[in-house]
């Protein structure tokens, strides 16, 4: 897992109250008390994964993925390795960190995946630009590459 700092209130739009979420638990930290925060990419995979062993996949389920270019990257993580990442933080120095796969996969191979895995057609990304129009600068982290 790698240390990260907490991005400034400019950046964060909607995100506002998490940020001070984390600032304020950061700030706690003292000799001899941890204060860890995990930022979670999207789950994945797993037995029983909501929406997926249900009922059939829809265009709603794909919402979270769809936003921006199909060639920036996706943060995601497999449940399994969620758990490991929990379990490993209890060791971890107090401290910020992002807990995603270290192959991500751009927005296009994963919505490609998606279709193929429900034998559906792949949903189409929309444009980060039409993203940045319609949601204004709240949107705006939706659309962003990441990596």
């Amino acid at each position: 897992m790698a240390r990260r700092g907490v991005a400034g209130p400019d950046r964060v739009g909607l995100l506002a109250p998490t940020i001070e979420g984390e600032r304020l638990a950061l700030d706690d930290a003292t000799d001899g008390v941890t204060a860890t925060v995990l930022r979670f990419g999207l789950f994945y995979g797993g037995a029983g994964n909501r929406g997926t062993d249900e009922k059939p996949p829809t265009r709603a389920l794909a919402a979270l993925s769809d936003r921006g270019d199909a060639g920036n990257y996706m943060s995601s993580i497999h449940c399994d390795d969620v758990a490991t990442a929990v379990v490993a933080a209890l060791t971890v120095p107090s401290g910020l960190y992002n807990v995603v796969d270290d192959e991500p996969l751009t927005r296009g191979d994963y919505l490609a995946a998606f279709g193929a895995a429900f034998g559906v057609k792949a949903p189409k990304p929309t444009p980060a630009r039409l993203v940045r129009l319609l949601g204004g600068a709240s949107a705006d982290g939706l659309s962003r590459r990441s990596a």
